[in-house]
């Protein structure tokens, strides 16, 4: 000890009733000597190796290491400093830095000790491996492989106080632990409607299955019973599976240009259970957006516009033809406004807008503008200010004549509705209805392909339907010469050529 007190000797040589008490200095580890030198003599007595220095991983002032809550690619610093960090290791020793000691150890880092046995300054950093959440131990070990920690660290020093730790986490590694939390990422960071998110990420329980849900906090999942969007199996290091995506429904937003929500992830233990806590979660933006039935047009022609997350809290959109905005304010513009927009509880809502007349051929740009701001302003609900373009991808129509050649893809025609078993007069059939997205009148053939219980075909039935450009018509299909029984009709459309200008449904009939 250094100056660790005095004592007055008795006449057998011996300091009677008298403790001396001091703290040792910050050296390396091992075996030290302990000295008692007389006041008046000079002599010292020394008690070779009569002190062992134990190690220590001392968190009196600070923690040893610089983070220990955080996840896969982030860095933490493993340092020595007054009154905390790691000290007492043997001096001029090469270590490494073992992430999880117990068991799948692997080494991060490697130093070499400096003379009084602590972590060279600056420290020692590494990166945290991908690993399941909780808590990992970080050991320092010897070349060899011998925890120069466990075991070793003195009383009182194995129970870590500061965040986010407790008294819960009793340890023979001091403060030497980590908190691995999930880092999960939406992509792309700019989400639509409709389009799938990719889910990616690592950190979370390995083998453990989670559901996906919305929310608007990262921390708890909002509403309580969120539904649940998707499923998954955390991999054997804690890493959501690849090709793990979300594809969203209709959901309305505060904030149309985008609004920051978070893909909440639960285990199945933890979903619909209050607190109702998320175990981990992707941020990302959820942005309004729209689509037109037709990309090109002649003037005095209807056009279907379809738009997705809106503010839901009783805001209007106008529908703007060949919007130009301002250079000087960005609620500024011109353009025709040709219709409006009402989202519904889900931030949907479409329209129908007509080509104006005299509109210059060429392409031009279809906006749309808040007319009514939603929500409670100031609050969380307020949608963007009057004149605020809410697409951040305008959409584009092209103005000229009718094409004779639009209708030829399998979005041409659209079924509407669910075909249904119907009879007209003397003869039982299928009814079903389609809308043509084209910009041009159609002339079809609906066929009805039934099957029968072993799945094949029995009977082929066509009808032959003629759509307006934009408009919608019905079609009856009988069914003859079938014997009593169920049966499974398949309907889809082709064009005179036989091109298929539609998908296929499926109804199931029963000829009594």
């Amino acid at each position: 000890m250094l100056s660790g007190g005095t004592c007055t000797t008795l006449a057998t040589g011996t300091c009677a009733g008298t403790t001396v008490a001091g703290k040792v200095p910050d050296l390396a580890g091992g075996a030290q000597n302990a000295a008692v030198t007389g006041a008046l003599s000079g002599v010292v007595v020394t008690s070779a190796g009569a002190v062992t220095y134990s190690p220590i991983a001392d968190f009196t002032s600070g923690q040893t290491l610089s983070i220990n809550s955080g996840g896969a690619g982030q860095t933490s610093v493993l340092r020595t400093g007054a009154g905390y960090g790691v000290h007492g290791l043997h001096a001029n020793t090469v270590y490494n830095v073992v992430w999880n000691a117990i068991s799948s150890s692997t080494t991060v880092g490697a130093f070499t000790s400096t003379a009084t046995g602590g972590v060279p300054i600056p420290g020692t950093q590494f990166t945290v491996p991908s690993d399941s959440s909780g808590i990992h131990i970080v050991d320092i070990q010897t070349a060899a492989g011998a925890s120069a920690i466990f075991g070793s660290t003195i009383a009182g020093q194995t129970v870590p106080s500061e965040v986010p730790f407790s008294s819960a986490y009793t340890t023979g590694f001091g403060d030497l632990l980590f908190s691995n939390i999930a880092l999960l990422q939406a992509a792309p960071s700019v989400a639509l409607i409709g389009a799938p998110e990719t889910l990616s990420g690592s950190g979370l329980s390995a083998g453990t299955s989670y559901v996906v849900t919305l929310s608007s906090s990262s921390t708890t999942v909002t509403p309580n019973n969120a539904p649940a969007l998707g499923t998954f199996t955390a991999t054997g290091s804690g890493s959501v599976p690849s090709g793990t995506s979300i594809t969203l429904a209709d959901t309305p937003t505060a904030l149309e240009t985008g609004t920051v929500e978070y893909l909440t992830v639960q285990t199945n233990a933890h979903y619909g259970v209050a607190p109702y806590s998320a175990d981990a979660y992707a941020q990302f933006v959820l942005a309004a957006s729209a689509s037109l039935n037709m990309t090109s047009a002649p003037t005095g022609h209807p056009v279907v516009i379809t738009a997705h997350a809106l503010n839901s809290h009783s805001a209007v959109y106008s529908i703007v033809f060949n919007y130009v905005q301002s250079q000087f304010q960005s609620t500024s513009y011109t353009g025709t406004t040709v219709g409006v927009i009402a989202p519904n509880s889900v931030g949907a809502g479409s329209a129908t807008f007509n080509i104006p007349a005299g509109a210059a051929t060429g392409a031009t740009t279809v906006q749309l503008v808040v007319t009514t701001q939603g929500g409670t302003c100031p609050g969380a609900t307020c949608g963007a200010p009057v004149g605020t373009a809410v697409l951040d991808t305008p959409l584009t129509i092209t103005v000229g004549s009718v094409s004779s050649t639009s209708c030829n893809t399998t979005s041409c025609m659209v079924a509407t509705g669910t075909p249904v078993q119907s009879t007209q007069g003397a003869y039982s059939g299928v009814s079903s209805s389609f809308t043509n997205n084209s910009n041009a009148p159609v002339t079809g053939f609906v066929y009805a392909v039934v099957h029968n219980a072993l799945g094949q075909t029995v009977d082929i039935s066509t009808a032959t339907v003629s759509a307006p450009a934009g408009g919608s018509v019905s079609a009856f299909n009988a069914l003859f010469g079938l014997p009593p029984g169920t049966y499974s009709v398949s309907l889809f459309v082709t064009s005179s050529a036989g091109t298929a200008i539609s998908g296929t449904s499926t109804v199931s009939v029963t000829i009594p």
